[in-house]
């Protein structure tokens, strides 16, 4: 086992005006991403002045509601004339449904085949209110559209499945609902991924998602638990400013091996860490899982989940998408991933 947990801390000084004008020291910790060695800077303790860019205005969300419901298309007194089908040779019936869960095409797709899939009838749900159903017949009825790509259309290669909450999570609606991205080439995050894994394996004849694991669980400062067959952890340099979360399924490389135990663990995972963030006073997030190649088994790769909060609906309109991650493209955290992860794992109890 390979994985190496490295940082750097160093300490910068300052005269304060919250102290008089006193000598203020403030701690920075330089981490490297123990796969990639993409790096990430964790200015420590500086959550508390950043938790307030969290909380959603509730007057503003309320109007959000109401003006959206009357018009989105996502509702089930729209859904049926409103939404894009399929075509036949692809998905005989037009939709697919699981549950509540409803998978069409996207009018505006991100990709040749660009997916929906609406959670749920009700327009809004606070972080608190989602279920472990609700997610779990949102993933099969995706990975059903899923198998149906790649069984009728040979190019298809690569997939995502991910969610975007409210608009300072990049949606337009706030009616639940999931996408599924599906091309003939990987996203970018997975080719990383893919890649460092592939040279991890080569180079130590291990999985490093197995190998991170079986670290995580011996420092046992990040490590969360195990729901089903889906293990839950911080990571140790987080890539995404806003209380980061990841999951990973053992020896599943791609999103068409996934199981229904693995559908249950990564549905009841993410709905711990959505209570979580609504006790922080969250309302809006991301998620993505990321899979290799739908073609291949691959020994290196598992797939994987992240998920981060955003910041709040507010009249300030403050975004988490500065300079800093945005262009530069280091991590950043306000806080460190122990310190949050002590506060979640009860949640995992």
């Amino acid at each position: 086992m390979a994985v190496k947990f490295q940082k750097t801390v160093r300490k910068g000084v300052l005269l304060s005006p919250l102290k008089g004008f006193d000598p203020d020291t403030r701690t920075y910790e330089y981490r490297f991403d123990p796969l990639t060695g993409r790096s990430t800077t964790i200015a420590v303790g500086t959550f508390e002045y950043v938790k307030k860019f969290l909380v959603t205005d509730g007057a503003m969300l309320k109007a959000l509601i109401e003006k959206t419901r009357p018009i989105c298309p996502f509702c089930p007194e729209s859904l049926e004339k409103l939404t894009p089908k399929f075509p036949s040779d692809l998905v005989s019936d037009g939709r697919i449904r699981v549950g509540e869960a409803v998978a069409f095409p996207s009018l505006f797709g991100h990709a040749e085949h660009s997916i929906v899939v609406v959670l749920t009838g009700e327009h809004y749900l606070n972080l608190d209110a989602f279920k472990p159903e609700l997610l779990e017949n949102g993933f099969k009825g995706a990975l059903s559209c899923l198998q149906e790509i790649a069984g009728k259309t040979q190019n298809v290669e690569h997939a995502s499945i991910l969610m975007n909450y409210l608009p300072p999570a990049g949606s337009s609606l706030p009616h639940p609902h999931i996408q599924l991205l599906a091309r003939e080439h990987p996203f970018y995050s997975a080719k990383v991924l893919i890649e460092k894994a592939d040279e991890y394996f080569k180079a130590y004849r291990s999985n490093y998602w197995d190998d991170l694991v079986e670290a995580e669980r011996k420092v046992e400062e990040r490590y969360l638990g195990k729901l089903g067959s889906v293990e839950w952890l911080l990571p140790f340099a987080p890539l995404h400013s806003l209380l980061e979360v990841r999951a990973i399924v053992p020896r599943k490389s791609n999103l068409l091996q996934l199981k229904d135990d693995d559908l249950k663990g990564l549905s009841d995972g993410v709905v711990r860490v959505l209570k979580f963030y609504f006790d922080q006073g969250v309302s809006s997030f991301n998620f993505a899982l990321l899979s290799s190649s739908l073609r291949k088994r691959l020994e290196s790769f598992s797939v994987n989940l992240t998920m981060n909060a955003r910041t709040g609906i507010q009249p300030t309109c403050f975004s988490d998408a500065w300079a800093f991650p945005y262009i530069l493209q280091d991590g950043y955290s306000p806080e460190l991933p122990e310190t949050i992860a002590q506060k979640l794992k009860p949640y995992f109890g």
